[in-house]
Order: structure tokens, then C-alpha cells, then sequence
């Protein structure tokens, strides 16, 4: 069996942040955790680092289309799947919908989720509301990447680090609790929109860093380890106790990615098992499934029957179970799916059915 190349630390780190979004969208688990939407800015974060890395290889001939295309059909069937079924859960939350904005309204919502553009600030909320985080790095990572393809050197060493200072700027002097959690437009821009491309334009400054001067930073490897320590324990009291200085996570959170990359670092070593390869691969799942659990164990009538307590306890154990059904059910729908489709286009198919396989030419 050919072993893995994905960096199993980084692999940890993806898996650990999509347990705290995970958490943070449990209702009981709003009271204690107060910046867990953090999570989403690692996301950013890493997405732009690795859009450096694929933007800038010397033998890519990929453009943003064909770029946005691949990264869409990796988890398309898992989105769409998760769609329908977060749907179905909700279901009276839908008929009541249709009944006081018409069935056109419902159906246009369904079909803007279904072209991945929900939430982004232009169109409406939706039951799966954390997709709208997928839907800005789609889109939000498209222009990020046309713009270090094309033009790298003004990218990194101009636009990118004027958008971060601007994006920082603002961040840091405008609101004191949880300013980065911001919804809605400010003026004609989306501000969920505008969070997620600051912060991969961010992260692709961070990745041109890391791929560059790996060799510089391992030089002084036991000054990171110290300063991942530090971070990790600050960034913690970020997220339980200090929510008002969710801004330094900029600074702390490109320290433990970097850390992350580092050979021979503690925390590239504490994480070197393969089975980080495999909860890292569930995260995406995680994150469309975990919303639909939320809804079936929120429900009053499971809430006056069982204490919040078993209904936490029961999404716990349930979420990476149901993770591996959406994704093997994804799997097995892109396995046979074309088959079947295939098969009912052939229009030859049914004459080779009733000709015992024999083709009749005339």
C-alpha cells in the first residue's frame, strides 16, 4: 500500500478545529465557548497556504475555472447529499417557509444552495447555515488563486499584505467582541464574503512564508516549539474566557500552522500516526452533517423526554459515525451514478437487451 504524503499534523489540526465548530453549534455549548467560530479562521487560513502551494508549481496548467471546478467535485455529491437530507429534517421548517413566501421563493433558495452561493451576503440564509463558509471559500479562494497565478509577485508582495493590514486595521478598531463574526453588507460588501478572502489572501502570504523559508525556520525550531506552546495555550483562552481578542488568533494561529510544517517540531511529532490522515479526511463531512444531528437532537420533543446532558452525549458519539455514512454514501454515488446514467443515455442499449446482446444495423 503506497503511504500517504498528507502532512499528518496539519491533518490533526484540521480534525481538532472541525470538532470546536462542531461544539460551538451545539446549543449547550454556546454557554462556555466563547470564540469557537475561530475554527472558520483556520480554515481561511490553511486554504489560502495551500492555494500558494498548488497556484505557484511550476508545472501547473491549471486556471481558476478548472482549479474551482476540481476543488468543487471532491465534496459536491457530500454537500448535495447533506442538502437533502438537512431538508428532510426540517421539513416543517420548509412547509411553513412555503406557506408564507410561495413555493417559487423556496424552490430559487434551493437552487442558489444548490450553485453553492448561499450566505455569502447576496443571497438568503439557509438551513444549513454553515455552508455558507463552504460557498466563500469556493468562490472567495477562486479570486485568490487567479490573482497568485497570474500575478504573483504583485499578489504576494503587494495586494495580499495591504489587504491584510486594512483587514487587521479594521478588525482590531472597530467592535471589541467577537468583530470578526459579522454578517450582513457593509455598504455593497458582503462582510462574510470580505472576511473569508482577507483571511486567504492572508494565508497565502503565510504559505508563500512557509514554502519559501522552511529551511530558515527549521534553524530555530526549538524558538517555535516554545512559541507553539505559547500559542496554544493562549489561543484557548482566547476561545473559552476572551473572546475580545479573537483579532490575535493572526498571530497566533500562522505559529502552529507553521509549527505544523516543521519537521522534527513537537507538535509535527506528537502528530505523526496515520489516523490523523483519517479523521483529518472526515472533517469536511463533519461539517455538513453536524448541523442536520443538531436539529434532530434540538427538536422540544426530545428536549422535554431526555436532560441536555445524554442529547450532547448522543451527538457526540453519532457525529464521526454519520460523517463516515456521508462519505462512503458519496462515494458509492459517484462510483455507480455515472453508470446508470450512461446506460439510460445509450440509445442503443435497449436493442442490445432484447437482441441477446447482438447490435442489428440496418
Amino acid at each position: 500500500m503506497k503511504k500517504s504524503t498528507r502532512n499528518t499534523a496539519i491533518e490533526a489540526l484540521r480534525f481538532f478545529f472541525m470538532v470546536q465548530i462542531c461544539l460551538l453549534h451545539y446549543n449547550s455549548c454556546g454557554n462556555f465557548m466563547k470564540a469557537g467560530y475561530l475554527g472558520v479562521e483556520f480554515y481561511f487560513l490553511l486554504s489560502g497556504i495551500f492555494i500558494y502551494k498548488n497556484a505557484t508549481k511550476s508545472n501547473s496548467t491549471c486556471g481558476i475555472v478548472e482549479y474551482t471546478y476540481n476543488k468543487i467535485s471532491k465534496f459536491y455529491t457530500q454537500y448535495i447529499l447533506s442538502l437533502l437530507v438537512i431538508y428532510l429534517v426540517v421539513m416543517p421548517k420548509v412547509i411553513m417557509s412555503i406557506h408564507e413566501n410561495g413555493l417559487v421563493h423556496e424552490i430559487l433558495r434551493f437552487i442558489s444552495q444548490c450553485l453553492i452561493l448561499q450566505e455569502t451576503g447576496i443571497y438568503p440564509k439557509t438551513y444549513n447555515s454553515p455552508t455558507w463558509f463552504f460557498s466563500v471559500l469556493i468562490w472567495g479562494g477562486a479570486l485568490v488563486y487567479g490573482l497568485t497565478k497570474y500575478w504573483p509577485k504583485v499578489s504576494i508582495r503587494v495586494i495580499f499584505p495591504l489587504i491584510a493590514i486594512m483587514f487587521l486595521s479594521y478588525s482590531f478598531n472597530y467592535g471589541k467582541i467577537s468583530n470578526l463574526e459579522q454578517w450582513g453588507m457593509n455598504v455593497f460588501i458582503p462582510m462574510t464574503l470580505a472576511r473569508g478572502i482577507c483571511e486567504i489572501a492572508i494565508g497565502t502570504v503565510i504559505g508563500y512564508l512557509i514554502f519559501n523559508y522552511l529551511d530558515i525556520i527549521k534553524r530555530y525550531r526549538s524558538y517555535l516549539n516554545v512559541a507553539t506552546l505559547i500559542s496554544t495555550i493562549l489561543y484557548l483562552f482566547i476561545v473559552f474566557d476572551r473572546a475580545q481578542d479573537a483579532q490575535y488568533v493572526f498571530i497566533l494561529f500562522p505559529i502552529i500552522i507553521t509549527s505544523a510544517f516543521v519537521e522534527g517540531s513537537w507538535l509535527n511529532s506528537l502528530f505523526r500516526n496515520d489516523i490523523w490522515n483519517k479523521l483529518g479526511s472526515l472533517s469536511f463531512s463533519m461539517f455538513l452533517i453536524h448541523i442536520s444531528l443538531v436539529w434532530s437532537l434540538t427538536k422540544p420533543i426530545l428536549y422535554d423526554n431526555f436532560p441536555h446532558s445524554l442529547l450532547f452525549l448522543i451527538y457526540i458519539i453519532t457525529l464521526i459515525p454519520f460523517a463516515m455514512l456521508l462519505s462512503r454514501t458519496a462515494t458509492y454515488v459517484n462510483k455507480h451514478l455515472p453508470k446508470l446514467i450512461s446506460k439510460s443515455d445509450d440509445p442503443l442499449s435497449a436493442d442490445q437487451n432484447r437482441g441477446g446482446g447482438v447490435i442489428y444495423y440496418r
